[in-house]
């Protein structure tokens, strides 16, 4: 209801506010985190059958597919990782996800690239592990409080440590005073977790709207704004039923209907873009946007969410509320 969220309200009145936007696949976080990412889910060829469900019709109970395909969240096994998410023996093995991913081809264009995650800082100390090494102590979260793991998609695969040491995982904070310091990379993703995810149980819309609404002022009152776009949207929509049917890209999605944004001085006011988009449209915007190419089918057939953008008008400043 407006009187709940007036900001978000506010952002879909002054912005544009998709509303055929589907979650990628029907799973769980780890999977869509990974297609935001790298245009597709983990695999492992070796998942142990008794974590196998059947995909006719498909089964989310378990966390892979007779395929070996990832449906379902587990915990990844670089650190650091987290204890209340089931054994850490169930996650793909990095090794076996050799695709490309988008900070692949951000590093291949030299573009610069960081993944900024609330809570980041208080368990950096142990990101340079594995939750296999002897001694290691990697598992050290066990509550969504400061920081979730498995909603990092870029620890599930094997450029993690080499993401680490390149700077490439950052604390939210950081976010901040690489905005103030003109250090900001030309792509930035941002995560929060814990009581800012909106996620039931663990959070309410208002603290997570009152987050967003907080970092994009802090980018409007700087001299980025004019060269800024930004899409604020959700891993997936936690089941509920959704009178529209999601389209079919592949066999693992789309699944339901999620909120989506797009924020930007060029943004047409109040646009509401009725094509239909997931969460590799916006992979396929980044794409469009540094001439980068496609990683999977699906981000090569996604709508890239430019139509609500219009260039020949003047630059807007912000509008927040």
């Amino acid at each position: 209801m407006r009187e709940d969220l007036p900001s978000y309200y506010h952002l879909a009145d002054e912005y544009v506010l998709f509303d055929h936007f589907f979650q990628a696949m029907s799973g769980g976080s780890t999977g869509n985190a990974l297609y935001l990412v790298a245009a597709r889910s983990a695999e492992w060829s070796k998942a142990p059958a008794t974590k196998t469900g059947s995909f006719d019709p498909p089964v989310f109970g378990k966390p892979y597919d007779k395929n070996g395909m990832l449906i379902n969240d587990v915990p990844p096994v670089n650190g650091p990782t987290e204890t209340f998410m089931g054994s850490i023996d169930l996650c793909p093995p990095p090794a076996e996800q050799t695709y490309p991913n988008i900070g692949d081809r951000l590093d291949a264009a030299s573009l610069s690239w960081a993944w900024y995650n609330e809570g980041w800082n208080a368990v950096k100390p142990w990101a340079s592990k594995t939750a296999f090494g002897a001694g290691d102590g990697s598992v050290v979260v066990d509550t969504p409080a400061p920081y979730l793991p498995h909603h990092n998609p870029f620890q599930y695969l094997p450029s993690w440590f080499a993401n680490v040491q390149a700077g490439h995982m950052r604390d939210s904070t950081d976010f901040l005073e690489d905005l103030k310091t003109g250090r900001l990379p030309s792509m930035c993703f941002l995560k929060a977790t814990g009581g800012r995810d909106e996620h039931p149980a663990n959070s309410t819309p208002r603290w997570g709207e009152e987050w967003v609404l907080g970092l994009l002022k802090a980018l409007g009152e700087s001299r980025l704004w004019e060269k800024s776009a930004v899409v604020i949207t959700y891993d997936e929509g936690g089941g509920f039923w959704d009178h529209v049917a999601p389209p079919n890209p592949d066999a693992y999605g789309c699944g339901t209907r999620v909120p989506a944004l797009l924020i930007s001085p060029w943004a047409r006011r109040g646009y509401i873009d009725r094509r239909v988009a997931d969460t590799t449209s916006i992979l396929a915007l980044i794409e469009a946007r540094f001439g980068l190419r496609p990683l999977q089918q699906r981000d090569a057939q996604a709508y890239n969410l430019l139509d609500g953008l219009d260039f020949t008008q003047k630059a807007r400043p912000p509008a927040f509320g």
